[in-house]
């Protein structure tokens, strides 16, 4: 993205080459996000490019199992790489989750108990915590 409200730079210069891109005199900004324009040509945001798992966008998995009966919160991680879907709700309907599942090809589901957030702000996923979280169920069996 550009555009007059994209910082022109970081603090530290070196932090830019990674996120910051001139073209034709501009500065262009590296969001991290995946995306495709349809035939529309509208913008489809389709998650973080680093947290695909199984060739797989988080965010097109996850709008779709929000909408599965008694998910309340999932994720997607890749694990080793695995495509481990970890779904918050109703451990009832884990058959119908991993039914649901399937249509998206190799992939796993995994119910916790809370999916952790950021304890700054808890909107986003602490992947690091939840890595943790499915590792630890995984051992226990």
């Amino acid at each position: 993205m550009t555009g007059g409200h994209v910082n022109k730079g970081y603090l530290d210069p070196d932090d830019d080459a990674a996120t910051k891109i001139r073209r034709d005199g501009e500065i262009w900004h590296r969001t991290g996000d995946g995306g495709r324009l349809d035939a529309s040509v509208r913008l489809w945001l389709t998650g973080r490019l680093d947290g695909r798992a199984a060739g797989l966008s988080p965010f097109c998995v996850e709008a779709a199992a929000r909408l599965w009966p008694g998910v309340r919160r999932c994720a997607l991680v890749d694990m080793d790489g695995t495509g481990i879907l970890a779904v918050e709700g109703d451990r009832a309907k884990l058959a119908e989750w991993k039914a649901s599942a399937a249509a998206f090809g190799d992939l796993s589901v995994a119910p916790l108990r809370a999916i952790p957030f950021d304890l700054r702000h808890r909107s986003k996923v602490d992947y690091v915590r939840l890595k943790t979280a499915l590792r630890k169920q995984a051992s226990a069996g």
